[in-house]
């Protein structure tokens, strides 16, 4: 009998170290989750932090239907005062805008910035539009034709120029200055074009 009691406390005490194991396993199961969980959504939150004025444009190199490639870099970049002339390059202000074709306001503000664009494109100016439609080959050859734009339509269908300049909607304009540091963000601004024709002017007239 004292045997047969003597096994059953061990069994009791071998169980109970089970039950403390698996209570242990699980929490530390639970907390590797939970860190990894956070870390993750700290790390998108951090990508889709939207860029503000007086920031760096991020750098982007992207294609047109046609396969043609635009690098941001060509177009404007950091100070290069202490190159000599000769080898320093044509740069120019630069204003980028993200749109769909499906978005109202992106189509609204259009022919705002394509009359900016106009008016300026001869005093350095530059513009591209970014569109993230999933299909670009079917939507935009219509809708450029629609809207006569002759600036370069950009393809971004998996958005991932959009995210790296912190956003996740459209429609968003940059305006970037010859040195590649952002002057102005504007999302879905009614006043656009006035705001966009008052920086310019000072701007391009220098």
């Amino acid at each position: 009998m004292r045997g047969g009691k003597m096994q059953r406390i061990k069994y009791r005490e071998t169980g109970l170290k089970i039950i403390l194991m698996l209570i242990f396993l699980s929490a530390f199961h639970f907390y590797f989750l939970s860190t990894a969980t956070a870390q993750q959504k700290g790390e998108v939150e951090e990508e889709l932090r939207e860029v503000k004025a007086g920031e760096l444009a991020p750098l982007f190199v992207m294609h047109d239907l046609e396969g043609r490639y635009f690098s941001l870099k060509n177009y404007c970049d950091l100070d290069d005062t202490g190159i000599p002339p000769a080898l320093r390059k044509q740069k120019s202000v630069v204003i980028i805008n993200f749109f769909s074709t499906i978005c109202i306001p992106c189509v609204e503000e259009l022919p705002a910035l394509l009359r900016i664009y106009e008016k300026y494109k001869d005093r350095g100016l530059k513009m591209f539009l970014i569109s993230i439609d999933g299909k670009p080959e079917e939507v935009l050859p219509p809708f450029i034709e629609k809207y006569n734009i002759t600036v370069p339509v950009l393809l971004d269908m998996y958005q991932k120029t959009l995210n790296r300049y912190g956003f996740n909607s459209v429609p968003h304009t940059i305006l970037i200055d010859r040195n590649r540091r952002i002057l102005a963000v504007f999302k879905e601004d009614k006043e656009l074009e006035k705001k966009l024709d008052e920086k310019l002017s000072l701007l391009l007239n220098k």
